[in-house]
């Protein structure tokens, strides 16, 4: 790994197991993980300024503290995320997927950039409070959206590109 790590240091990387990660970690600024959790694993400064993309498979409540303190995370994609926890993202965010979690979507008011937003599987508060966001072009509707939000969300958002309705019964 130590020559991988002189040859090509911002790769990306997924293991699987905390403290294999730990260890393999230290001579890496990879761009991109893919991981259970980044609490307790130690991220320098360094490694936190180089993340662009990051996936928490088994995020705990200490991970929102570290990802708020990633100045290039453009990406974002988590399960099991609790609503009073999101509100720390980084303005840098371009897509954030949730597939678990309710989101208080007032509290992506700052994601200014945010241009995907999937939230197939979770639940939303508030979602009349996405006209906020301008530049989304991608959004998967929560399995809670009304034919109502569906209706105000196409009004307010008429350069959608993509729309994801999956497991959503009440939209037609």
């Amino acid at each position: 790994l130590d020559r991988l790590a002189v040859v090509n240091p911002t790769i990306g990387m997924s293991v699987p197991d905390a403290e294999l990660m730990k260890s393999a970690l230290s001579p890496f600024t990879p761009r991109s993980m893919w991981v259970s959790s980044i609490h307790g694993m130690a991220l320098t400064p360094a490694q936190m300024a180089k993340l662009e993309w990051l996936a928490l498979t088994d995020p705990d409540s200490d991970d929102v503290g570290d990802v708020s303190r990633m100045p290039r995370l453009r990406s974002l994609l988590t399960n099991d995320w609790n609503a009073g926890k999101i509100l720390r993202l980084p303005g840098t965010l371009e897509a954030l997927t949730v597939t678990d979690g309710e989101i208080a979507v007032a509290s992506l008011g700052n994601l200014s950039r945010l241009r995907r937003l999937e939230l197939t599987g979770s639940t939303w508060i508030e979602a009349t409070d996405l006209a906020a966001l301008r530049k989304l072009r991608w959004l998967g509707l929560p399995t809670n959206a009304t034919q109502v939000e569906f209706a105000a969300l196409i009004a307010a958002h008429p350069n959608l590109e993509v729309l994801q309705i999956a497991g959503v019964d009440s939209v037609t």
